[in-house]
């Protein structure tokens, strides 16, 4: 049957979206967590090939960047703080051409 011509290709599909899946969450969080849920219905539908691609590298990359990265941020940023991104974004547009 012709489907298991493709059985051996499938953990090389996994090599190429484990970057790609870390590199969505390293641009997003929000995409890491989607493909956390994808990586969920894969696991389920026995697919471990693709469910362990797609599910590690996002936990390694926002692991990683906790890690590295282990200060939280001030949300609502007061107005004195949004001056110099704003000065800077106003600097960039100007001189950039």
């Amino acid at each position: 049957c012709w489907p298991y011509r493709w059985r051996y290709k499938r953990w090389a599909k996994a090599a190429v979206a484990a970057p790609l899946a870390g590199l969505a969450t390293a641009s997003s969080p929000v995409a890491g967590l989607f493909l956390g849920v994808v990586a969920a219905a894969l696991f389920l539908h026995k697919r471990r090939p693709g469910a362990y691609a797609i599910g590690l590298a996002p936990v390694a990359v926002v692991g990683l960047s906790a890690w590295l990265f282990p200060f939280s941020g001030t949300q609502p940023m007061s107005l004195g703080t949004l001056s110099l991104p704003f000065l800077f974004a106003v600097l960039v547009y100007v001189l950039v051409p």
